[in-house]
């Protein structure tokens, strides 16, 4: 009866706490995959630097720069919406999780309730039949 209760009681802190590690785990994966973009970018401007011999190297340099610059925003953009997509995921399984321990938290009380209800009715009744039997008396 106690371990089941411990049960009960740990387990939305145990589903809590594996959501929170899943998501941390995927948001490090997201941000190691982008520094690896990020990094090749960077890696391939360096590259393009290097090889800058002439005024006409240097002008395709600076003109591919432009498209360079509106790549990285657009992979900026889509890293923050994945982050976005991430955050509102965890918020909807955590409040799951909160929801389902509530639920939980609040079946012994509802349990407590329906049986102390019973014994309510019983003694409406009993009160009922002796009021009435103590009339029928006094007739």
């Amino acid at each position: 009866m106690f371990t089941d209760t411990l049960k009960k009681g740990t387990e939305p802190v145990t589903r809590f706490n594996k959501l929170l590690m899943d998501t941390v785990g995927r948001v490090g994966e997201m941000q190691m995959a982008s520094l690896k973009d990020y990094m090749s970018m960077a890696s391939d401007q360096a590259r393009q630097a290097t090889q800058i011999r002439d005024y006409e190297d240097l002008q395709k340099y600076l003109s591919n720069q432009a498209e360079t610059f509106s790549s990285i925003m657009e992979k900026a953009n889509d890293d923050l919406q994945e982050m976005q997509r991430m955050a509102e995921e965890f918020r909807q399984e955590a409040s799951e999780v909160f929801q389902s321990a509530t639920a939980v938290n609040d079946e012994p009380a509802a349990q407590d309730s329906d049986a102390a209800t019973p014994a309510k009715k019983t003694s409406t009744k009993n009160q009922t039949k002796s009021s009435g039997s103590g009339s029928k008396a006094a007739s």
